[in-house]
């Protein structure tokens, strides 16, 4: 990954001459890509999802309503990251109590990702995933998961499995 001049110099100084960079093109051309920044969900109501805001039940409420409408427009897999677990779970409740996540279930497979998960357990939630989305019963389906967890690093959504990737609020 770029920049490299520093580590280079400090790793090689002297012999730094010797050292051959090789640079590739992403693996996903650009035309394939379109990255969306929504300031404001269905009803007009500003996405402010800082600490002291983002347990605002209107502020909830709109970001269920944009799941839904993004669980209703794009196929197959969707991936919903929040910056924490204890954020994951305190949206997952509110979604379930007003009833947001039985509308999206009507058309997605809802799934999300363990708090301290194993190994063993992702790749059950990962196989879960990719067999929802290829299922004829619905559209695809909706992964919650957080960023810096198990599923954030390392794994290729490639085609189906990330149609969408949403992230909610900005990573610690």
């Amino acid at each position: 990954m770029r920049p490299t001049d520093d580590l280079i110099n400090q790793i090689f100084c002297s012999s730094k001459h010797r050292v051959k960079e090789f640079i590739y093109d992403h693996v996903v051309p650009k035309t394939s890509i379109l990255p969306i920044i929504l300031c404001k969900g269905p009803t007009g109501k500003t996405f402010q999802f800082k600490y002291n805001q983002r347990s605002d039940p209107t502020l909830m409420k709109e970001l269920g309503m944009t799941l839904f409408n993004l669980c209703n427009i794009i196929p197959a897999g969707i991936i919903c990251f929040f910056n924490s677990y204890d954020y994951l779970k305190q949206v997952y409740d509110f979604l379930n109590n007003e009833k947001f996540l039985e509308k999206i279930e009507k058309k997605k497979f809802i799934l999300c990702e363990p708090k301290g998960g194993s190994g063993s357990n992702v790749d059950t939630l990962l196989d879960k995933y990719s067999k929802s989305i290829r299922s004829s019963e619905r559209s695809g389906a909706l992964l919650l998961s957080v960023v810096g967890g198990k599923l954030s690093e390392g794994l290729n959504f490639s085609d189906d499995l990330g149609r969408c990737v949403v992230v909610v609020g900005m990573p610690y």
